[in-house]
């Protein structure tokens, strides 16, 4: 089996940080992050493609041109917010403007929610030293990407 793109990953993972960032209105390395928070970061959000999705169907991996077909794995975004609220609003954004069908973004075929957001109540260590109860935004996704670009 082979990979005719071995940044197909890297790709679909950048290509939907900018939808993402083009329907909540943020500003990428400002409130939001490719891959991870910075550490101490607050009001911001980040999102990644972790891998894992559903197991390999061998058989039609094999037979399919290019040697892999499709690629189904499992994404999140993950917020930090001071305010409940603001964490909701983004969880709002996200639910009412992503395809749950066909996506509209190169080479990814589909981006929905595998589960509702949710909210966990926390605590942010501030560089300083300073501990600030915040919301934790946690928003699991299907990504499928296909193996064309």
């Amino acid at each position: 089996m082979s990979i005719s793109n071995p940044t197909l990953w890297t790709t679909a993972e950048s290509n939907c940080f900018d939808y993402l960032c083009s329907i909540t209105q943020a500003v990428a390395n400002r409130n939001a992050f490719l891959g991870r928070l910075p550490a101490g970061a607050y009001n911001s959000w980040s999102f990644a493609i972790s891998g894992g999705g559903q197991p390999l169907d061998f058989e039609f991996n094999m037979n399919t041109p290019g040697g892999c077909g499709d690629w189904e794995m499992s994404a999140i975004i993950t917020g930090i917010f001071v305010e409940r609220a603001a964490a909701q609003h983004l969880a709002g954004l996200l639910r009412a403007n992503l395809p749950m069908a066909e996506a509209s973004i190169d080479n990814v075929r589909r981006i929905r929610p595998s589960a509702e957001p949710r909210l966990i109540d926390d605590a942010l260590k501030l560089g300083n030293g300073e501990m600030i109860q915040v919301w934790r935004l946690e928003y699991e996704f299907s990504i499928l990407f296909e193996e064309t670009t």
